[in-house]
């Protein structure tokens, strides 16, 4: 290859953004960081580059990609996603205020059967295992029992269903 410092000077960002790279660069004239000169060669990982002064350097070329190259895409921005909505905040219990001890009494295994307990129990007097009460909340699985002395007692509807379905035989 005959060397001529004819062409035009071209800025080494160019080569290296170019198709080809390092072979596409072999007879450039080019100027890298302030060192001119021909690129004569790729030997290996570099670059032979002659200046006018006619001494030789070698330039490796992924460094000079990396240095000098395009700068890569950003990797996509995702959204993020938007904050699943907090779930609806429970209803508070709902108490029975009025108690009306004047009716009858009746054990809570009466209510087991229905198709809506423990609900169906709200308002009701009951007796819980010798524990007389009216049920004054229910809320999740649980009960409340309050007697006609005031005193309250809590239940796991599911655990009385279990203890208490069948009447102890007399």
């Amino acid at each position: 290859m005959e060397i001529s410092f004819e062409k035009p000077l071209v800025p080494i960002t160019e080569v290296v953004a170019r198709d080809g790279f390092p072979q596409s660069a072999v007879g450039e004239f080019v100027d890298i960081g302030g060192f001119t000169g021909l690129i004569v060669e790729v030997i290996q990982n570099s670059i032979k580059v002659t200046a006018p002064e006619g001494f030789t350097r070698r330039f490796n070329y992924h460094r000079l990609r990396e240095i000098y190259g395009p700068r890569p895409e950003p990797p996509p921005q995702y959204e993020p996603a938007p904050p699943a909505e907090p779930p609806p905040e429970p209803e508070p219990p709902r108490e029975i205020q009025e108690l009306n001890f004047d009716r009858e009494t009746r054990p809570v295994r009466d209510y087991f059967e229905r198709p809506d307990y423990p609900a169906c129990l709200l308002g009701e007097l009951v007796d819980v295992a010798g524990y007389a009460g009216i049920v004054v909340s229910v809320e999740n699985e649980s009960i409340k029992v309050r007697s006609h002395q005031g005193t309250s007692r809590k239940y796991n509807a599911a655990v009385l269903k279990k203890l208490h379905a069948n009447p102890a035989p007399s």
